[in-house]
């Protein structure tokens, strides 16, 4: 029971994520289901902005949107300036590029 539980967490995040992507416009979102496959997580979620502007959108759009569930992320890497971004929200990771 606890790992349905688990489950639909990880696939109201990654809905909550998606939305958010969309929201700013992202372009190419795939979401890959890894729980079968990963012990890391159970979404990673893929993602393309046309410029450094919109793929920082998109994060901040994403982690406010999850944020406001009360989901934190545990580590966002890229932030200062790449032109891509990973953020690890433990069960869902966002790869932007």
């Amino acid at each position: 029971m606890e790992l349905n539980k688990d489950m639909e967490k990880s696939r109201e995040m990654a809905r909550l994520a998606v939305e958010a992507l969309s929201d700013k416009k992202a372009e190419d979102v795939r979401v890959l289901d890894i729980s079968e496959v990963s012990v890391l997580a159970d979404f990673f979620i893929i993602a393309s902005g046309k410029n450094i502007r919109q793929i920082a959108a998109l994060s901040d759009s994403v982690e406010e949107k999850l944020g406001e569930k009360g989901y934190l992320p545990k580590n966002i890497e890229g932030k200062s300036g790449a032109s891509w971004l990973l953020m690890d929200f433990g069960e869902i990771i966002i790869h932007i590029f």
